[in-house]
């Protein structure tokens, strides 16, 4: 499948969630996306791609390839260095408009590296960071950095509890006294939606 899209240029859309990608796959499919030019949306939630996995795909994002707007990366097991890896690329990628990083893991340090890349990326308007152990230095982060960015449209942070939140309701608080209305229509910490679905 990696191999034959190398040389597709009509498929602008690829799902291929809970198919046991894994690691391996994964690394093809960066491959593929280094030469591909015409891919806009790769779904590959649920498939195990781990850390080098991820950082796979990071190298190519910052890299080469602007044709991918939608990346789907949700319970894949990435941890910190994957995350990490997906917020450096974010650095230099000037296409993806939105990223799902949900259940993967990782962490605060993720999270950070992820806000601070917020601070200057003018691309990025949806991004699902939810059940990924962020906790209270994450996502106020995060939250902090969107003093600034203007872009961002969409961020969800639910289920984000951690040992360092001795006061989850701090995480509403923190929000409510930022006043960040004007830069975001959609700010998610309760589950009050299941934005682990579609492009």
């Amino acid at each position: 499948m990696a191999k034959a899209l190398e040389s597709n240029h009509i498929l602008k859309h690829l799902d291929l969630a809970w198919n046991s990608v894994g690691q391996s796959g994964a690394i093809a499919f960066a491959k593929t996306l280094n030469r591909n030019s015409t891919l806009q949306g790769l779904h590959l939630t649920g498939n195990n791609i781990g850390p080098k996995g991820a950082i796979a795909i990071a190298n190519v994002l910052a890299r080469r390839n602007s044709t991918l707007q939608n990346l789907m990366l949700s319970r894949n097991e990435i941890g910190s260095k994957g995350g990490i890896a997906i917020a450096k690329a974010l650095e230099t990628n000037k296409g993806l408009q939105v990223l799902y990083l949900c259940s993967n893991n990782i962490g605060h340090e993720g999270a950070t590296a992820m806000a601070k890349v917020l601070e200057t990326n003018t691309h990025l308007h949806t991004l699902c960071l939810r059940d990924n152990d962020v906790g209270l230095v994450g996502t106020a982060a995060i939250i902090k950095a969107l003093e600034t960015n203007t872009i961002v449209e969409e961020l969800v942070l639910y289920d984000n509890t951690h040992s360092d939140d001795s006061n989850p309701e701090s995480l509403i608080q923190y929000n409510r006294t930022q006043a960040l209305e004007p830069v975001l229509d959609d700010i998610s910490i309760s589950d009050e939606s299941n934005p682990d679905t579609n492009f």
